[in-house]
Parts: structure tokens; sequence; C-alpha cells
């Protein structure tokens, strides 16, 4: 009992590192072809330039 228990853990656990592979695959080919990574450096200068304006208008 205990090595079938063993055994399904031990499958089951190549799945799952199968499987979070293969969405970590799939979850880095659209941030490639969408050019997400120029996205987010225009959004944080954006954030940054709003926070900087906020805290000009606070004093």
């Amino acid at each position: 009992m205990k090595k079938n228990l063993l055994s399904f853990l031990a499958i089951f656990l190549i799945i799952e590192e199968w499987l979070w592979d293969l969405l970590t695959a799939f979850g880095s080919a659209p941030n490639h072809w969408l050019n997400l990574e120029q996205f987010e450096q225009w959004l944080s200068q954006t954030v940054l330039l709003i926070n900087k304006v906020d805290i000009n208008m606070k004093v």
C-alpha cells in the first residue's frame, strides 16, 4: 500500500512538473509576441511620473 502511494505521488509530481513547464512556455510566448516588456517599461515610467505629480500637488 505504501509503495503504491509513493509511486502514485512520484508520477503525480512528474506530471505536475511537466504541466508547470508547459504553462510557463505558453505564458512566455504571448509576452514575446505582444512585446509586453516595452509596455511594462512605459507603464512603470508613467506610474513614476504620476506619483511625482501627485507628490508635488500635496505640497
